[in-house]
């Protein structure tokens, strides 16, 4: 079995506002192989960023507090090393592309100057070597006039433009492994194909794992391999691919696959439904979680079943493995309740 490049085991990260600590992410754990790509998915605020940002140790604490958990990075637990030492890691052998470039890129300094500093932070290049691997960069990330273009402000492009900056800048250390936090949300479908496309032909090219953060299950089914579904904080299915499409697990995986557009859902071999269907309810309070299972009071499943469901509303589940390396966080997976 192929080494992990990233494994995380038990991480628990936390923030306390007003009195209240608020578990935003809770006992996460996953592996991530060399040159592989990883899909964390789920909807706006179940912990998708901020396990990208723990794993960086980029969260302010306070309010912020990584409360327990490790995090393996070609061997090392990321989360003991000194704050020295993890600058030497962040933007060379992990680097992380945003969501928002404007939010990124700093608007006052040139998209070159911005390049040739994180080369320097990490390679001993002088400025002038540093300029030719930013136009290279440029060039290889398909920015047209790459030597004239380095000299312009982040307002002199367009997003999509501005999304690959920040992709040359990710990756102009070559890193092991790209965390990719929604990059293509901000941006027309047009776009954000070229942007997926360059993605998998730069990790092809250069071997690089990545972590592909989203809620949309249509980059997820023509870019990952594997995919982790989170919930309220916690995971709640880990599963290939391919398995999540034929046959979801968990009755959350299930309700956002009938979310997704039936296009997408032919093109995995899913029968798509005539109507799409939405998840009733909302996501529970991470300050006071309910009881048991964190999604039993919009669980469908729950209802349907013709057995006692009281563990759902009294006893929280462990994640536990199925067969074909499948872990689902529920007390009557589908697949055993439909076998």
């Amino acid at each position: 079995m192929t080494e992990a490049l990233l494994e995380i085991r038990n991480l628990t990260t936390s923030f306390t506002t007003g009195g209240l600590r608020v578990l935003a992410v809770d006992d996460v754990g996953f592996e991530i192989g060399p040159a592989s790509t990883l899909a964390l998915v789920g909807e706006s605020g179940c912990g998708k960023s901020v396990t990208a940002l723990s794993i960086l140790r980029l969260l302010a604490c306070p309010p912020a507090r990584i409360e327990s958990g490790q995090v393996l990075f070609e061997g090392k637990n990321l989360l003991a090393l000194e704050e020295s030492a993890m600058r030497r890691i962040r933007g060379d052998r992990i680097a992380m592309i945003f969501q928002e470039p404007m939010t990124s890129l700093n608007p006052v300094f040139t998209i070159g100057y911005q390049i040739i500093e994180a080369i320097r932070l990490h390679r001993d290049f002088s400025r002038k070597q540093a300029r030719v691997r930013a136009v290279e960069l440029l060039e290889l990330v398909g920015i047209p006039s790459a030597s004239e273009r380095v000299d312009d402000y982040p307002h002199q492009l367009s997003g999509g433009m501005r999304q690959r900056v920040m992709i040359a800048m990710a990756l102009s250390c070559e890193p092991g492994l790209l965390i990719a936090d929604e990059p293509t949300t901000a941006l027309d479908v047009t776009v954000q194909a070229q942007i997926l496309e360059l993605l998998g032909d730069l990790q092809r090219r250069l071997g690089m794992s990545i972590l592909f953060i989203t809620h949309d299950l249509g980059i997820v089914a023509e870019f990952a391999e594997r995919v982790v579904v989170m919930y309220a904080g916690r995971i709640v299915e880990d599963c290939s691919v391919g398995d999540l499409f034929r046959a979801p697990a968990h009755p959350y995986t299930r309700g956002l696959l009938a979310s997704v557009p039936a296009r997408i859902l032919a093109q995995s071999g899913t029968e798509p439904p005539r109507r799409l269907p939405t998840i009733e309810g909302v996501v529970p309070s991470l300050g006071n979680p309910p009881a048991g299972c964190r999604f039993h009071e919009r669980c469908r499943h729950r209802i349907e079943l013709q057995v006692d469901t009281e563990r759902c509303s009294g006893v929280e589940p462990k994640l536990v493995e199925l067969r074909g390396a499948r872990h689902v966080r529920c007390h009557f997976p589908l697949l055993e309740v439909e076998a």
